[in-house]
């Protein structure tokens, strides 16, 4: 069987009698400051392989060892939605606007995003005109975004919205204030 792996996994290799099996060691995201992912790799597995999660591919292939996903979903294993999610009001545009901003990791099944205000009744208002697309839906990397919003005094009750695929939607945030 020949998998690819995301090389964002660091694996440790650890030799136990005959077998291999690999252990999942970190992730280096933007939040360790990485922002270019390497390329990915391709690694021979065999069937007979260590599967400690029992999910069919074997731990030296397997993105997520420790928890069954037989799909090889990243979001098994890890936060797949907006997070980061900031307001300032430093925008270029001036005048009271501001400038949302929020980071994704893994784009996977994403359409886009929407920057939307929820009142204190639960009302939702949207605030960009149209959808903002997804940067690294085709990749799966992480990416970082940056949407300026007309005048708003308070920052207060800003989201973000994810859409997906088949449409579905999820609500990240509030925005935290930054200068």
């Amino acid at each position: 069987m020949i998998c690819m792996f995301d090389n964002r996994f660091r694996i440790a290799l650890v030799s136990a009698a005959v077998a291999l099996s690999a252990v999942l060691v970190g992730f280096g995201g933007p939040a360790s400051g990485a922002t270019v992912q390497p390329p990915r790799t391709q690694v021979d597995c065999a069937e007979t392989d260590p599967d400690q999660d029992l999910d069919g591919i074997p731990d030296l292939c397997d993105n997520c060892p420790t928890i069954p996903n037989p799909d090889r979903d990243p979001c098994a294993c890890a936060f797949c939605g907006a997070e980061e999610i900031t307001i300032s009001f430093q925008s270029p545009l001036g005048k009271g606007s501001g400038v949302v901003g929020w980071v994704t990791l893994f784009e996977t099944d994403i359409r886009g995003f929407n920057v939307v205000q929820i009142d204190n009744r639960g009302n939702r208002t949207q605030i960009n005109d149209v959808i903002i697309p997804c940067l690294e839906c085709t990749t799966g990397q992480d990416a970082r975004y940056a949407s300026i919003i007309p005048k708003h005094k308070s920052g207060r009750g800003i989201f973000v919205e994810l859409i997906r695929l088949g449409g579905e939607a999820e609500l990240f945030g509030p925005a935290r204030r930054v200068r």
